[in-house]
């Protein structure tokens, strides 16, 4: 591709995944996570927005130090998630593919795929995508 890229079908595109959500791997405390939400979901927005790769988008648990597991009881047992009354998850797990912004963005990418865009401008680190579709006539 034009910036180097793999081919499109071959890429699995992410923000953060289990390694670098701890900081273990590149990016160390730099990496986005559910930690930084604002951020966190422009991040993943964009991801879905553009056009290239497999998004990935991460289900995570809430965790002060890198090396904690999930929540568990008592005995180890891993607790599953909850659904509280506001579509969020409890029992300690975070699950942004429940966050409001991201499953519609989800939805966008769905309604858009196949579609071209016309314009990737980035201006003093800001990153701006024109899609050529009216994807508010599309049914979501």
């Amino acid at each position: 591709s034009q910036w180097g890229f793999i081919p499109d079908g071959d890429a699995v595109v992410f923000v953060d995944n289990h390694d670098t959500q701890r900081a273990h791997r590149a990016g160390g405390s730099q990496i986005l996570t559910h930690k930084d939400p604002k951020l966190y979901k422009m991040a993943v927005a964009f991801m879905l927005a553009y056009p290239y790769g497999y998004p990935r988008i991460m289900s995570s648990y809430y965790f002060t130090y890198s090396d904690e597991g999930p929540p568990q009881d008592g005995n180890g047992t891993i607790i599953s998630p909850s659904l509280n009354s506001d579509d969020t998850c409890g029992n300690g797990w975070v699950c942004e593919h429940r966050w409001r912004q991201i499953y519609n963005m989800v939805d966008f990418r769905n309604v858009v795929a196949g579609e071209r865009y016309t314009h990737l401008l980035s201006v003093s680190g800001y990153c701006i995508l024109n899609l050529l579709v009216d994807w508010k006539r599309k049914t979501i």
